[in-house]
């Protein structure tokens, strides 16, 4: 028969007493210093596991999905594309996470993430949605709407760069080269593309212009 609860943890190492250390502070007695960090570490430790417990029970009751997306790939590709996932599944919480950084799914946070890239990254699944197609993009009224019509005269152009693929698209276009330095630099590429309206520079976005099915 195995013990029940209450005696194996009696059993334990550590519930005997003679593993407590305790030191006089007048008529009190008190836990030393190390058995004190022994004490915040196990709270620490419990506060986790009930932290962890409460997410899942709340899963549970209501089924929720996290996804994390790129901000300017979820304001005008999948945002218009939503409404039939959230009306295939009316019961399912959707829960969207805008960021430009990377995901890490070991703390539990997100459920799964649309990125750009090759997908051999380790350690998670990857599903293609779309070829990778790349646009240089303009103001209509840039440099007095007179817009360039050659890959070198792109180059010559004040550049605007958020997180694309220059190399991918200079090869493409026959130029040898690295990225090519910008005139502003952007970490959201929705700012970017309002820097481009307002006729900053020339950029390269991902092409997001699929049909809506």
């Amino acid at each position: 028969m195995s013990p029940t609860a209450p005696s194996a943890i009696k059993s334990a190492p550590w519930w005997n007493t003679s593993t407590w250390r305790w030191s006089r502070a007048g008529r009190s007695l008190v836990l030393t210093d190390e058995v004190q960090i022994y004490a915040y570490q196990i709270r620490q430790a419990l506060g986790e596991i009930a932290g962890v417990t409460e997410k899942f029970l709340a899963k549970t009751k209501h089924p929720q999905l996290t996804l994390s997306v790129l901000p300017s790939y979820g304001l005008f590709w999948l945002l218009p594309r939503l409404k039939g996932f959230m009306c295939a599944h009316p019961d399912l919480h959707l829960k969207l996470a805008s960021t430009m950084e990377f995901v890490s799914f070991e703390q539990g946070l997100v459920d799964c993430a649309i990125r750009f890239g090759h997908g051999q990254w380790p350690d998670v699944h990857c599903e293609p949605l779309m070829a990778d197609s790349l646009l240089v993009v303009a103001a209509a009224n840039f440099n007095g709407g007179a817009l360039p019509i050659t890959p070198q005269a792109v180059l010559e152009q004040p550049l605007l760069h958020a997180s694309e693929s220059w190399p991918v698209w200079l090869s493409a276009a026959g130029i040898e080269g690295q990225r090519p330095p910008a005139t502003l630099e952007f970490t959201d590429s929705t700012l970017l593309l309002e820097a481009v309206r307002l006729g900053y520079g020339i950029a390269l976005r991902p092409d997001v212009r699929l049909p809506i099915p």
